[in-house]
């Protein structure tokens, strides 16, 4: 990687744009990821982070670079020829190969009910300091807290039980975007933890629990699937295991049913993918953070489900199960 950074930073022939947006792939608590290339620019112990933070960050142009790109135009037009003309069966078959290509849904992406909580009211709070900082144009407050709840049900160690939650909750809530909600939504997860679909799964020591699951699932030569999986909890002696899905989406106590109407399509993509791919019986189920409610999708439900999204076209398919990326 980073003999690729060294090539792709000295291969410039006049003018060098760096998009150093640490707040875009930052941690939630605002340090880089391990990995992320922009430590090796920064070099070790950040010793050029006084060079990065003297540069302007208004682009302007560069006189060189412009005259540059003038004369290749101009080289360019002189030697590119007519492109040459070609009759309906050829471009009819360009058409149909160009659209052979393999289709990707992600049902993990925010969707326009997350992104239309951002408008409704909200009760007033005293947010933390600097939480509510929007990290890019696309963050709000809605997927700012969606956020902040995902990484703590990340870190949360499952097995561990409650005891051990209820610390990481205690030192993850002064960061919280809206500590106000995030501290009177807790006491629903604390039942959570007592909840028996849940408990049948975490009480054993055989049990494998994978966070934040990555996963992409072929459907067919022309689609996939693939996404982030909130909570996978595995028992592979029994052959079965649970998908869990946390919504941060603003319902009120009893409105439980807009949620499973809304994502049943996604965790039946879910449900498929994950029995494909480990061969196990697989539970479903969404917890909604602001009702504290477990909702469990049954294996029926979700079966009748996916033999619909099946006969759908690869554009239909994807409305249906691709929820609208911010």
């Amino acid at each position: 990687m980073e003999r690729l950074l060294y090539v792709a930073a000295t291969r410039a022939r006049h003018t060098l744009v760096l998009a150093l947006d640490q707040e875009i792939f930052a941690k939630t608590d605002g340090s880089l990821q391990k990995g992320a290339q922009l430590r090796r620019l920064l070099g070790q112990d950040e010793i050029n982070r006084a060079h990065f933070d003297a540069l302007p960050t208004t682009p302007s142009a560069c006189s060189r670079t412009a005259a540059a790109a003038q004369q290749s135009a101009v080289r360019s037009d002189a030697k590119i020829p007519p492109f040459p003309r070609f009759d309906r069966k050829t471009g009819a078959l360009a058409a149909k190969r160009a659209s052979e290509c393999v289709h990707k849904f992600n049902p993990s992406a925010y969707d326009a009910d997350v992104l239309r909580a951002a408008d409704e009211p909200r009760v007033a709070t005293t947010p933390a300091a600097n939480a509510l900082r929007v990290r890019s144009p696309a963050d709000s407050p809605a997927t700012l807290y969606g956020r902040w709840w995902h990484a703590l049900f990340e870190a949360i160690s499952w097995p561990d039980g409650l005891a051990a939650a209820e610390r990481l909750f205690e030192a993850r809530q002064p960061k919280s975007p809206d500590a106000g909600r995030s501290a009177k939504e807790w006491k629903f997860v604390r039942t959570l933890f007592g909840h028996p679909v849940l408990t049948k799964y975490i009480e054993q020591a055989r049990t494998l629990a994978h966070a934040e699951l990555p996963f992409s699932w072929s459907i067919n030569a022309a689609a996939a699937i693939e996404g982030v999986i909130d909570l996978v909890l595995v028992d592979e002696a029994d052959g079965k295991c649970l998908v869990l899905d946390w919504k941060t989406n603003r319902v009120a106590a009893g409105q439980e049913q807009r949620l499973i109407e809304h994502y049943r399509p996604q965790l039946s993509a879910y449900w498929k993918a994950v029995g494909e791919i480990t061969r196990c019986a697989v539970e479903a189920a969404l917890y909604s953070t602001a009702t504290g409610m477990l909702l469990l999708y049954s294996a029926d439900e979700l079966g009748a489900e996916w033999a619909r999204l099946a006969k759908l076209s690869t554009n239909e398919l994807r409305i249906e199960i691709a929820p609208d990326a911010i």
